[in-house]
């Protein structure tokens, strides 16, 4: 099973529990006093009170009136334990003798996004996300526990593991993040968003919302250094993940037990080898973690985004597939013939140029131009032949559909009946999305099976049809 640790396996040692109580302090509320020079807010005494995401500034002022609304730049506000950095208070109401804004960023100490340190970002989870049946587990320990969630990911010049920890005493579960060695703050926030936007393509489940980024002196990170928090992009959470190594969980009917558990034997989630070639594949490639973002965001999306997001996706992606085995693809492989070809098409379009309108020696010469290049169906179809993986019938449909939601035909030519039209396009979607499931993981080496959800969702179209619940890649 997945979530076993290897006993014999070197301890994964967490220093974490420092940095979890400044980060209880942070959160604790705060008598503030406000130091802005030149600005009506300068020694006014306020209240700083952590709330769903980000921070409240109140202050209480019979003179409420003397204040603006809008964004007050560089502040610190000054409490009894802590000085806080502000980069800027967005004022954000005014009553008669209140006035309320909002702090989305602060830093503590004398961080500085520059300076190369050791990191550990803290992201507070507002439900609990999963490893398990996803991506092999790597574990780790604390002086109070053991634990097997988390994984470890292999980047080509450094190792990121993103762990869970759940605190009882609080009631509070977080996300985190370490990288075995020092790094700028960009750089570091560059490795954490590649991963965790693959962590959220393969799981469903992409948490974010805000972010503690703690510093270190040492790799130990055991005393915290300086702190920045910040808010962050909205959390995703989403019902569909392209693998799932329990076919239990999709399980609709009791007596399908025995075939479910023949099936189940032959599940596994991704490896750490795997994993770690998609999270590099996203680092290294903004348009292919674009390309992860939009499926994940599609899939939480509504029936209407859903396979127009799954479409672009797959567009995206067979572009970035293309153009990497472009010189093995072209009609024509030898550069210098193709160049050859080319003149001396041009050629002919130049002797009968009398005889032509200029539009259409244009548009002539643009084909030319264009001659060595795949016809856009073969375009879409050339991945999977690369990937050695076969289109059924209804996986060509599918495909040839995605050019109706490219041109915003988004009932698929069907009119006067709202059923056919959502059941119709929603299969699209999901058959779309398995296919995509099928070029993303088999490129990263995945040899396994991609959940077929056009099957787990069959009841919800009507359809009938014969195909495995799992998808051999």
């Amino acid at each position: 099973m997945p979530r076993i640790i290897n006993p014999n396996a070197t301890p994964n040692h967490k220093n974490i529990f420092e940095s979890l109580d400044l980060i209880n302090e942070l959160q604790e509320d705060h008598y503030v006093t406000i130091n802005k020079s030149n600005s009506r807010l300068d020694k006014v005494l306020a209240y700083l009170k952590k709330v769903d995401r980000g921070f409240k500034l109140n202050i209480e002022d019979e003179h409420a009136h003397r204040y603006d609304l809008g964004d007050v730049a560089e502040v610190k506000l000054t409490s009894n334990s802590f000085e806080f950095n502000v980069e800027k208070v967005f004022i954000n109401n005014i009553s008669d003798s209140n006035v309320s804004g909002s702090v989305s960023n602060f830093s503590i100490g004398q961080f500085k996004k520059t300076e190369n340190n050791f990191y550990r970002l803290f992201v507070p989870l507002r439900q609990r996300t999963d490893f398990h049946f996803y991506i092999a587990l790597f574990g780790y320990q604390t002086k109070k526990h053991r634990s097997s969630d988390c994984i470890r990911i292999n980047y080509s010049n450094l190792d990121l593991d993103l762990y869970l920890y759940s605190d009882k005493a609080t009631n509070s579960t977080y996300v985190i993040f370490d990288v075995s060695q020092k790094l700028s703050f960009e750089k570091f926030i560059d490795y954490c968003f590649s991963t965790i936007v693959s962590f959220g393509y393969v799981t469903g489940s992409m948490p974010q919302d805000e972010g503690y980024f703690i510093t270190y002196d040492d790799a130990g990170r055991q005393k915290p250094k300086d702190v920045y928090y910040s808010d962050l992009r909205p959390s995703i959470k989403s019902m569909y993940s392209p693998i799932y190594a329990n076919a239990f969980g999709l399980m609709r009917d009791r007596s399908e037990f025995k075939a479910t558990d023949k099936v189940n034997k032959t599940l596994r989630p991704l490896r750490r080898e795997e994993f770690s070639k998609l999270c590099q594949w996203a680092h290294d490639s903004l348009e292919f973690s674009s390309v992860l973002l939009l499926i994940i965001e599609a899939t939480a999306a509504s029936l209407v985004i859903m396979p127009a997001g799954m479409s672009v996706a797959l567009e995206g992606l067979t572009n970035l597939i293309i153009e990497t085995n472009k010189e093995t693809i072209s009609p024509i492989q030898d550069k210098k013939i193709s160049k050859k070809v080319r003149a001396e098409l041009n050629k002919v379009i130049d002797d009968n140029s009398k005889s032509l309108q200029p539009e259409g020696i244009k548009i002539l010469k643009t084909r030319i131009e264009n001659i060595n290049q795949l016809t856009n169906k073969a375009k879409l179809t050339k991945p999977f032949e690369l990937l050695k993986f076969k289109l059924s019938q209804e996986d060509l449909r599918a495909i040839e559909h995605r050019n109706d939601f490219l041109h915003g035909r988004l009932t698929l030519g069907i009119t006067n009946d709202n059923k056919n039209a959502s059941t119709e396009i929603y299969y699209i979607a999901l058959r779309l999305y398995t296919l995509l499931a099928v070029l993303i993981l088999k490129s990263v080496g995945y040899d396994n099976k991609v959940v077929n959800y056009p099957m787990t969702q069959m009841e919800v179209y009507e359809k009938k049809f014969k195909e495995p619940f799992f998808r051999q890649v």
